[in-house]
């Protein structure tokens, strides 16, 4: 038995010094701590040797680490990149493949990896995938709120995002809830001077206009553009938007087509000297990203 146990030992030993020349090297450091620990096993200092294995799994698990994020990153700009090309699903696909990256990596990188998934919803929801947009929000929501509190503005945001995929679907009511949560959590962490409000009031708006309640949703609109107007500018794009959909409130009576005249004209001016000659039909949501 003593005889089988040394064998053993031997065939081990062989198979050690044989592992450790294998070990590939990529670094000049990584180099010089596989040669010192080919030496302390030749010279058998096998705690020594341990301890330099451990350096060497320590430096490429850094490396692997760095490659990691480099990765994430190239996929987020890829992803960036899709949108410019009006590839939504395509954009969205690579924000979350950015995001697994980051959450496989531990605590740090949530932050960022929850930014991603609000990206990846966002391009999931454009694309016309909902349900998928809401899973992604949904994730984004729930580090967002383990790690920074409820009453975060990255929260608002998120809640924002996810508020818009009932709304797409014709679930106002849980929408709605949605919304005004973002609203009181912007009201005391950003104040009225903050453009995040007026996007959450517009979108409020839209909520009642898409339900024909037009007294409900023009107070809003026009709060909304009032908000818009002293924190973004007068010719700003967001402010046109709101200009016509609150121009598609006054166009339900009569008496309201000269005021909806005038509300279409300023903001067709505003689209064509910022974005040239394009389409400005009624856009019931804006999005809020980090």
């Amino acid at each position: 038995m003593q005889s089988y146990v040394k064998l053993q030992i031997a065939e081990d030993y062989k198979r050690l010094k044989i592992q450790v020349s294998h070990l590939p090297t990529d670094s000049g450091q990584n180099a010089e701590l596989k040669t010192q620990a080919k030496q302390a096993i030749e010279s058998g200092e096998f705690d020594q040797a341990k301890q330099l294995l451990d350096e060497i799994r320590a430096v490429n698990m850094q490396a692997a680490q760095q490659n990691i994020l480099c990765a994430a990153e190239a996929d987020a700009i890829n992803g960036t990149l899709a949108r410019t090309r009006v590839r939504y699903i395509e954009s969205a696909t690579y924000y979350e493949k950015a995001a697994q990256a980051l959450l496989a990596l531990g605590q740090e990188h949530k932050l960022k990896a929850a930014e991603y998934l609000n990206w990846a919803g966002r391009g999931f929801h454009e694309g016309g995938k909902y349900s998928k947009a809401q899973h992604l929000y949904e994730r984004a929501l729930a580090i967002f709120e383990s790690a920074l509190g409820e009453a975060h503005p990255h929260v608002a945001t998120t809640l924002n995002n996810l508020a818009s995929t009932y709304q797409f679907q014709g679930e106002y009511e849980q929408a709605l809830s949605l919304y005004e949560r973002a609203l009181a959590i912007q009201e005391n962490a950003l104040g009225e001077e903050h453009p995040a409000m007026a996007t959450t009031l517009h979108n409020l708006a839209g909520i009642y206009q898409e339900q024909k309640e037009y007294a409900q949703a023009l107070p809003l609109y026009k709060r909304a553009l009032t908000m818009s107007e002293r924190t973004l500018g007068q010719k700003h794009p967001d402010v046109a938007t709101t200009l016509n959909n609150l121009a598609g409130i006054f166009c339900q009576t009569p008496e309201g087509y000269t005021q909806a005249l005038s509300l279409y004209k300023r903001a067709l001016a505003i689209q064509e000297s910022a974005l040239g000659s394009v389409d400005i039909s009624p856009s019931p949501y804006q999005y809020s990203c980090q």
